[in-house]
């Protein structure tokens, strides 16, 4: 029982011993051990997450673990990062449970979250399409909670909190503003 996976999805997966589950990304192996989780693995993003909702997951990096980078356990309310040709190699952290797989029901939960990341869940949520005026716009960061909410709405809210605008022709959003600082 093995996935490939590039992108974003959440698991609900009941324990077997005899035929793990694992799920692959370019840079991450999961071994579920029966539990509910998410993995987050785009190839146009430098990161890949892993967070645990309950039970419990073995993380590796895809090439052999090793005693300088070996795989972590992660239990309820701790996800695994791990930064493409970062030589730290796995890093753990506490999150929210409530903000693992919260983007199936549209919210998003950011704590100085670059614009890059939330347009790219707009994207994949929403089926959005972002063309942008300055790429440094892209590294401003945004701390917010959105709950089930329009993509108008979110859209609405963020040219709120920062500098930065949308313009919508056809099917095609401009984001352009003053870059942060």
């Amino acid at each position: 029982r093995t996935v490939y996976l590039e992108g974003e999805a959440f698991f609900t997966v009941s324990q077997d011993e005899r035929r793990p589950f694992i799920v692959r990304t370019s840079n991450l192996s999961t071994t579920v051990l029966g539990t509910t989780f998410n993995v987050r693995s785009f190839d146009t993003e430098n990161i890949t997450h892993v967070a645990v909702a309950t039970g419990k997951v073995r993380v590796a990096l895809e090439a052999p673990a090793t005693d300088r980078h070996p795989a972590i356990e992660v239990t309820p309310g701790e996800r695994v990062s791990y930064r493409l040709h970062n030589a730290a190699g796995l890093q753990k952290e506490r999150i929210d449970v409530a903000m693992i797989g919260a983007w199936k029901e549209r919210s998003f939960f950011y704590d100085q979250t670059p614009l890059r990341q939330i347009l790219a869940d707009l994207e994949s949520v929403y089926g959005l399409r972002f063309k942008v005026a300055d790429t440094a716009l892209l590294h401003c960061t945004y701390t917010a909670r959105f709950k089930n909410l329009t993509a108008a709405s979110v859209l609405n809210s963020l040219a709120r909190l920062g500098q930065v605008h949308f313009t919508t022709k056809d099917s095609l959003i401009t984001v352009s503003g003053k870059p942060c600082q």
